[in-house]
């Protein structure tokens, strides 16, 4: 019979986490998976359950939710998996704790820096980190997080993506963002006060923003009152796929903080020309002028510089486009990413027995 893996994360949205769980059980046929969420439905288990894969929605509220930790208890003493695969903080955090009551062993995935953790939050991993082998997506996020928390993560593993067809052309004026809503980490605020700069001089431009979040209107209004609605489209959450991203040329994130971000991977891979912002992972594929342009101060007028930058450069901007695409070729792809994680779950079930 094939060993049993149980991930555990904390929700069913469609994020970064979300992506590589989707990919693990997907691609990975040596073991049999379940997953459990501590909260909510949603795009992933939908996605999950189309696959033959075991979905346990254990009910938590959108706080820290105390109740779910003997549920989550009660239902791996019945699952009795031979390994716990835990991803996002409070995943972490319960994985952990459960995973050392039941002597099952426990891989932490580390999908942030862990910069906007309050103390008693840092205390807390702290406190079980060691329970668990901790693998960061990146190589930034496992450096950082070390000099943040302790010296309690062991390596890192990239994320990786599919290669997709190149997008033709330039396509310079449609741009592209991809990113939930939320202004707190995700400044599509920056971004759209930048674009409105560059409106006023490029009237061929256009930006597209995919995703949802709490903050969508305030965002909406925004674009609107900066005269920006026949220029600006917010789609909502919808599938990004290469027939979507053939028809943009630049990729924009702008952002305070980041793990790796699968967006910019797959921007990539098709071909557009990142301009993000010099934060976390991004730092391991992007490199300034060679395959993307970093953005350092989160301004909408350095936003206006760098996107003006490559509209009036295209020689250089063919150029970039060309090595963003070969980063991901000889560094981030899937069947890497896959082929490492799979060899850390053999190992460590090997070393359990």
């Amino acid at each position: 019979m094939k060993k049993h893996i149980c991930i555990i994360t904390v929700g069913f949205g469609f994020g970064g986490a979300e992506r590589l769980i989707f990919d693990l059980v997907s691609n990975i046929k040596e073991y049999r998976f379940s997953v459990i969420g501590l909260k909510g439905v949603g795009i992933l288990k939908n996605k999950l359950e189309k696959i033959g894969v075991k979905v346990y929605p254990l009910g938590g509220t959108n706080t820290f939710d105390f109740r779910v930790f003997p549920r989550l208890l009660t239902l791996l003493k019945r699952l009795e998996p031979d390994l716990i695969h835990t991803h996002l903080i409070k995943a972490n955090w319960l994985g952990r704790i459960t995973g050392r009551i039941l002597n099952i062993p426990v891989i932490s995935t580390i999908h942030n820096i862990y910069t906007f953790m309050n103390p008693f939050e840092r205390m807390v991993e702290r406190f079980t980190a060691p329970l668990s082998i901790n693998i960061a997506c990146s190589r930034t996020v496992l450096k950082m997080n070390s000099t943040l928390i302790g010296d309690f993560y062991q390596g890192y593993i990239n994320n990786g993506v599919e290669m997709q067809n190149k997008s033709p052309g330039l396509n310079l004026n449609n741009l592209l963002t991809i990113s939930r809503l939320e202004m707190r980490q995700k400044r599509t605020d920056i971004l759209i006060r930048g674009f409105s700069l560059l409106a006023k001089e490029f009237p061929g431009l256009h930006l597209t923003i995919v995703g949802e979040g709490r903050d969508r209107n305030k965002l909406e209004l925004l674009t609107k009152k900066l005269g920006l609605t026949n220029r600006v489209k917010f789609t909502g959450f919808i599938s990004v796929d290469n027939y979507l991203l053939k028809n943009f040329g630049i990729f924009i994130l702008v952002s305070e903080f980041e793990g790796l971000p699968y967006s910019l991977l797959e921007a990539m891979a098709s071909g557009l020309i990142p301009v993000v912002s010099n934060v976390g992972g991004i730092r391991d594929v992007v490199i300034d002028g060679v395959n993307g342009l970093l953005l350092n101060k989160n301004s909408p007028e350095e936003v206006y510089d760098k996107i003006k930058y490559l509209l009036t450069h295209k020689d250089k901007a063919g150029e970039i486009k060309i090595h963003a695409r070969e980063t991901i070729i000889n560094n981030f792809h899937i069947k890497k990413t896959i082929k490492t994680w799979k060899n850390l779950y053999e190992e460590t079930l090997t070393a359990q027995h």
